[in-house]
């Protein structure tokens, strides 16, 4: 059970005060299922590109249509190769680029409820399968959701996809020549290796997602009313 030799981003940050997101997407060179870049060549991709890499992320972190959330702050953009095994292939060092307090990007306008987000399809030319979709949750705010259908609206769901299409797109033209082919895949690590396939299209469903599992989850207080009355 391995992974085909690829580069995982990942970028998150603070939510709220105490709270924090985070994202991953995983960045193949070449096609993915017939690629032969060494994981040498790939840790040099991501020293040469994570700065120009983590600009593509701000951007998209500050498009009015992401609809990120005002909550949100982007802390930290991560630009790692990866071995069979899922790990980080450099031992020595994580490639990342890093803000402060002071000048990190922000949301929106509209901090919207914590546990909340539209997901983001990941979309390949598979159907079904190991390796066919993936996702992200993006730390949204800016969703409204209609009273009578309990769903929301297109106008809100497209401008979504095409904010991530664009985030897509940016992270395959870097600067420079890219004699490297980078993409958006989906990989799996069920095989030896798993498949991996390159990332086709996206989509943004109009049903909100609920996060149950979420990193450092706010604090809970409760308020009492007691006692019952027993007659």
């Amino acid at each position: 059970m391995t992974y085909r030799p690829h580069a995982l981003l990942s970028f998150g940050g603070r939510m709220f005060t105490t709270e924090v997101w985070a994202c991953n997407l995983r960045i193949g060179l070449g096609d993915p299922q017939t690629s032969a870049v060494s994981l040498e060549s790939i840790d040099t991709w991501t020293r040469e590109n994570v700065v120009d890499v983590a600009t593509d992320v701000a951007t998209w972190f500050e498009d009015g249509d992401a609809l990120i959330s005002a909550a949100a702050r982007l802390d930290y953009v991560k630009l790692n190769a990866i071995d069979g095994n899922g790990r980080y292939f450099s031992q020595a060092d994580t490639v990342q680029v890093e803000y402060g307090a002071a000048d990190a990007p922000q949301g929106g306008t509209t901090a919207g409820d914590p546990q909340q987000s539209a997901v983001v399809s990941l979309l390949t030319d598979a159907t079904r399968g190991r390796g066919s979709r993936g996702r992200f949750y993006p730390p949204t705010g800016q969703l409204t959701v209609d009273g009578a259908s309990g769903r929301v609206s297109a106008t809100l769901t497209e401008r979504m996809a095409g904010a991530a299409l664009d985030l897509l797109n940016n992270l395959a033209n870097e600067p420079g020549v890219d004699l490297s082919s980078p993409r958006v895949i989906v990989a799996s690590d069920l095989g030896q290796p798993g498949p991996a396939r390159s990332v086709t299209s996206v989509a943004v469903g109009n049903v909100i997602d609920v996060q149950r599992r979420r990193r450092n989850a706010l604090p809970e207080a409760y308020s009492s009313a007691g006692p019952v009355t027993i007659v």
